[in-house]
């Protein structure tokens, strides 16, 4: 392959990779479960038991536990993208022919590789979201929410299974490149569909943390 071919098919991986890097910056609604949220347990009513207000308590802790554990996930994933393009950029700024730059390009993509397949096996490792307790104003809510990130993590583990598979048997810059592109597809796909499907939830239960059972 012609250096000047090759250098254009890694531009576009870099660019590929990027843009990966962009769509997975996603979150779950943290605003929602806040611990000032009136989905916490602040200003009930003594009209709720002790246990209840325990059992509720509990899950809230739980939520708030599992968001903060996703965003530990996207904080180390920022850190190895910045990581990488820093390492890249000074190599490009020591480079002094295009062999130097074909191969800073070829370990910013290897690097933005490891990242993303990191970041998602993290995503698809962790448990399930923290199942609310039965009988208040919120929990058909929430446990909808539960649902559609249940689903964009299985999501996800398919997606990342197929890129896998397809990088492990590739032989060329082309088929990698192809294997990346069907990986953007699905993520944004899966992507797409959570944030369709939260919308579709509308806001939250005015009286969350209202007995109804």
């Amino acid at each position: 392959m012609h250096k000047s071919t090759a250098v254009s098919n890694q531009g576009r991986q870099v660019i590929t990779l990027m843009v990966l890097v962009a769509t997975l910056f996603v979150g779950v609604p943290t605003s929602a479960f806040a611990s000032t949220s009136p989905f916490s347990t602040t200003g009930w009513s003594a009209t709720h038991s002790t246990t209840r207000r325990l059992a509720w308590k509990s899950w809230h802790n739980s939520w708030i536990d599992y968001l903060r554990g996703l965003n530990a996930i996207d904080a180390s994933y920022r850190a190895s993208v910045k990581t990488a393009r820093l390492a890249y950029g000074a190599a490009i700024a020591t480079s002094s022919n295009r062999a130097d730059r074909l191969a800073a390009k070829a370990q910013l993509v290897r690097a933005l590789d490891a990242a993303l397949l990191k970041r998602v096996a993290a995503i698809t490792a962790v448990n399930f979201p923290p199942a609310p307790p039965a009988g208040f104003g919120a929990t058909r809510y929430v446990n909808e929410i539960r649902r559609v990130n249940i689903d964009f993590r299985s999501a996800l583990v398919v997606a990342e299974t197929a890129f896998a598979q397809a990088v492990h048997k590739a032989t060329s810059d082309a088929q990698r490149s192809r294997a990346r592109a069907a990986l953007r597809m699905a993520i944004n796909k899966a992507t797409l569909t959570r944030a369709q499907d939260l919308a579709a939830l509308g806001p939250p239960p005015a009286n969350p943390t209202m007995s109804i059972g």
